[in-house]
Formats: structure tokens, sequence, C-alpha cells
């Protein structure tokens, strides 16, 4: 309870003050207005569309490390889709406890193996983030210096007449992230095979690591190793794994489209699908951190920040692209899913106090 807590307070001044820094860096909100309104709804709702085929393809792969029994792909697309909508509007990513529990609910699955699954699926997503960075950032001619006649010489804001610190040149810390990337997306694919193929040994090795740890610390770490072994025993055909990576990089390139049709109704031409991928990637990260409801704060300081100092796009034309962005993404989620609660048959009040439903002997 009081982790739980801890995460909502955190969430909020640490929005507030992204949301303030954000507001800070606009030069003139009318420019920014006048951008917004003149957005192309054609690609708008194009992005929005390309969004729901994500969660299409995120349900596909989710349907194969869930397993045997087969659960039904539009029963666990509505499940999705209130997982998501629930990550949006309460706090500490509740979603990632509704959709084991509805699955668990509405199946023959054990909620601890459905949990296991989320797992997985957070694994995955990290792979396929690496593996897109390391690939952006070998072929892709990031811009070294801003256009002609235009004046990046100014930190991105100031707070109370105090410069914040420059942003270093990005190919710095791309290529740091990138090669570091590499190094993870081998350990992490060794380390799914070994859980897939050697459980039992895993479990084995984790409690010798972890014994000469205090007991809060071990306990847990020991728990998620548990969680991540329930997770990867659905793949121990290579196929299946194959199958997943394959989804994940599908599903990370249709967010990087939506995101792109995005840039296209502002008329922002100068990034091509591949830079693209690395806005997708680095948003994707922002949002890893504890958020304020409807990822307000974050999520636009963040944009702003790699458009403006990666890209070199004009603060307030950046500002118009955060918020357009986000009105595609953010909204239609949380829409979407309250819709598919009213499908489902299941009531907000019962998702938002989910962790007095959950199974005694298998609470997170």
């Amino acid at each position: 309870m009081k982790s739980k807590k801890f995460q909502i307070v955190a969430a909020l001044i640490l929005g507030g003050f992204c949301l303030y820094l954000f507001s800070q860096s606009i030069d003139d909100w009318s420019v920014v207005w006048a951008h917004m309104s003149q957005v192309h709804i054609g690609y708008f709702l194009l992005a929005i569309a390309v969004q729901v085929l994500s969660m299409l393809i995120r349900t596909i792969r989710w349907q194969i490390f869930l397993g045997q029994p087969l659960v039904p792909l539009g029963k666990l697309f509505l499940i999705n889709n209130i997982g998501f909508m629930a990550n949006g509007v309460l706090p500490a990513r509740m979603g990632e406890l509704i959709r084991p529990f509805l699955v668990w609910r509405s199946s023959t699955h054990a909620f601890s193996t459905a949990l296991a699954t989320i797992i997985m699926e957070r694994v995955f997503d990290l792979l396929g983030l690496l593996l897109i960075l390391a690939f952006v950032f070998w072929i892709y001619p990031f811009p070294a210096a801003p256009p002609a006649g235009a004046d990046f010489s100014q930190p991105i804001t100031a707070i109370n007449g105090a410069s914040a610190p420059q942003i270093a040149n990005p190919l710095d810390w791309i290529e740091g992230i990138a090669k570091m990337g590499v190094f993870v997306f081998i350990a992490l694919i060794g380390a799914i095979g070994v859980m897939s193929y050697a459980p039992e040994w895993s479990l084995r090795t984790a409690e010798k690591l972890f014994r000469p740890l205090p007991q809060k610390i071990s306990r847990p770490m020991l728990k998620a190793v548990e969680s991540f072994e329930k997770g990867a025993s659905t793949l121990r055909r290579p196929l299946a794994i194959l199958y997943c990576i394959l989804l994940t990089l599908l599903l990370w390139i249709s967010v990087t489209w939506s995101e792109l049709v995005i840039f296209w109704s502002l008329d922002i031409t100068i990034i091509s699908m591949t830079g693209a991928l690395f806005v997708m990637a680095g948003l994707c990260f922002a949002v890893m951190f504890p958020q304020m409801p409807g990822y307000v704060g974050m999520y636009h300081f963040a944009l702003l920040v790699i458009l403006n100092r990666t890209f070199f796009i004009e603060k307030n034309t950046a500002g118009a692209a955060a918020w357009v962005m986000w009105l595609s993404q953010v909204p239609p989620t949380i829409l979407f899913g309250f819709i598919c609660l009213v499908i489902m048959g299941v009531s907000f009040k019962e998702i938002s106090h989910i962790q007095d439903r959950l199974p005694a002997n298998e609470e997170k």
C-alpha cells in the first residue's frame, strides 16, 4: 500500500514538473494552436486506425504467450483495450493486473500464469525497442547541426531565470544506448532460452545467486524469476519465439507508422520512417516512468525535447506535434477501453478495485 501511494505521489510530482517544463519551453502558444488547427483530419484518423491495428498485433502475440487452452482472439482484444485504458486513467499501471485478472475470470488460465505472460510481453517489448535503437543508430543520418538561420543555442527551457542544462550532441548518447542495447538484447534472448528449456536449473541458479542477499530483496527477485519462467514455458518451440520476435517488430513498426502519419498531418517532412522509429523508441522509454493520468506531462515534454534537440524542429511546431500525437493515441485508447468494458459487461468500479478481487493465493 505504501509503495502504491509513493508511486502515485512520484507520478504527480514528475508529471507536473514535466508539464511545467513543456509549457515554459513554448515561445508562442498562438503559433501552437495555429499549427494544431491546420492538422490534416484524414491523416489524423488514419493514425488512430493504425493504432487499432497495433493493438490487434499485440493481441495475437499475447495469445501465443498464453498458449493452451487457446483464449479467443476477440476476447483477448477486448481485454487488451481495457488494460491499456486502465494504464491511462488509473495509477501504478493497474492495467497490468487487470488484464490477467480478466483472463483468469473468463477462461481456465490461472491468474499467476496470465500475469507471467505480461512479464514476457514487457521483455519482448524491450527486446524489440533495443533492436530498433541499434538499427536506427547504424543507418540513420541524424542532423549534425540545425538548419541555416535557426537559433538553437538556447537551452530547451529555463527555470526561474536559470538555464536548464544543455543536452549534449545526440549522436554521443545514441551511440552508447545502441551499443548497450545490442548487449542487453543478446543477454535477454539467452535468458529466455535458458528459462524455456532449463527451468529447474535456472531456478536453482537464481536461488544460489540471491541467497547472500537480505530476504526482503532476494524473495521478490526470486519470485520475479519464477514468474518469468512461467511465461517462458509457452515458448519451448523455436518457432513460437521466432513468431513473437517478428510480431514484436511488426508491432513497433505499426506504432511508428501511426506516429509518422501524425508528422505528415502537420506537414513535418524532415522525419523519415527510420527517424520516426527513433522517436517511437524515445517515447516508449519516457512513459516507462511513473505517469500522471493520461500520460500528461512526461509524454509531451519528452516528445518536444526529441523533436527539438535531435531533429532541430522549432519548439512551437514540436509542441503542436506533441499535443496532436497525444490526442491521436491516448484519448482514443481510453475511449476504446470504456467501450470494451461495456461489451464485456465489466464495470469500471470493479477494475478500479482490482487488488481486492485477486485470487487470495495468487495475489501479486
